[in-house]
């Protein structure tokens, strides 16, 4: 299955693990107790905002250090950019390789917009132009993972041919990579509705979580192989 490095997607994959847990049990923002019931998390709305009173609730809640998460933003940034560059190194196709690269350029850039137009708006007030300017970023970031998510899916649809051995699963990789098809497509969706509107941002919320829980399955079913022993189908015939 493809990557062909087991060991490095696993580390990698940890790597990326560590920093979600991070990220969220140290920079979770909270909707204000008065502000009602919200249907996504705070941190989406501060991404794709479609409303000034919205972001400037959670902005302004004492408490939250939105100027830290952003900044810790830009650590997580580079620690995804390594567990897909990881990953597209170990695609055999070059064409869906340079798509992952370059989906995951795209992605690290229109990111990195999107936390500096945040901090800007943190520390002023927030224009109706610059919440524009943040939602722009925030829609060509997601529409960009979701890239990454679907040549993704089309990697590990392809396989290993050759290199497959014969006490691996052949239906896991395949189930896999429906699902990262799934969530890529339900994703690009969700962001560009949510350009025009603040309706596709569950969606948005939704392919995340099934991407990144994917993700997860894949790294553990790595580690897994990694702790069989492996018997080449040649050597067993």
């Amino acid at each position: 299955m493809i990557p062909e490095s087991r060991k490095s997607i696993v580390i990698a994959g940890l790597l990326l693990l560590a920093a979600t847990i991070v990220l969220m049990l140290f920079f979770d923002l909270k909707w204000p107790k008065d502000y009602g019931r919200r249907n996504i998390r705070p941190t989406l709305a501060l991404e794709l905002p479609h409303d000034g009173e919205e972001f400037q609730a959670i902005v302004r809640l004492p408490g939250n250090d939105v100027r830290m998460a952003q900044r810790a933003d830009f650590g997580f940034i580079a620690v995804y950019v390594i567990f897909f560059g990881i990953f597209a190194l170990g695609v055999e196709d070059d064409r869906t390789m340079t798509s992952m690269m370059l989906a995951t350029l795209v992605t690290a850039v229109a990111d990195i917009g999107e936390n500096a137009f945040i901090l800007h708006a943190v520390a002023t007030a927030p224009t109706p132009s610059v919440l524009r300017t943040i939602l722009i970023f925030g829609c060509a970031k997601w529409i960009a993972f979701f890239a990454i998510v679907f040549a993704a899916a089309v990697a590990m649809n392809n396989g290993e041919s050759d290199e497959r051995e014969e006490h691996d699963p052949k239906f896991w990789p395949r189930i896999a990579a429906l699902l990262l098809r799934l969530f890529a497509l339900v994703g690009i969706y969700g962001a560009i509705a949510s350009f025009a509107s603040a309706a596709g941002r569950p969606l948005v919320a939704i392919s995340t979580l099934g991407t990144v829980l994917t993700f997860f399955v894949i790294v553990a079913a790595y580690f897994v192989s990694l702790m069989q022993p492996r018997v080449p189908a040649a050597a067993s015939a």
